[in-house]
């Protein structure tokens, strides 16, 4: 969910500084291992394909979280 959220950034072709620090503080206080969030944070440097990961999305209950996260993400866009 997060790698999609992370490719939603791109969608106006910039990530700003806001969407990246937010991006980073949400993914702080997450049981993450320090490799997992290490590649998650690579993709604010590089677009992965929205696409694959919503399509790797099966639950209803997992779409609607991206949903929601996108929403909160494209308002630190301004």
């Amino acid at each position: 969910m997060w790698e999609g959220l992370i490719s939603l950034a791109h969608a106006d072709q910039k990530v700003t500084s806001e969407e990246k620090a937010w991006i980073k503080e949400s993914l702080s206080i997450l049981a993450l291992t320090a490799d997992q969030k290490e590649q998650l944070l690579e993709g604010l440097h590089k677009r992965s394909s929205f696409k694959s990961v919503l399509d790797n999305l099966e639950r209803k209950a997992d779409r609607a979280l991206l949903l929601h996260m996108a929403r909160v993400l494209f308002h630190k866009d301004g």
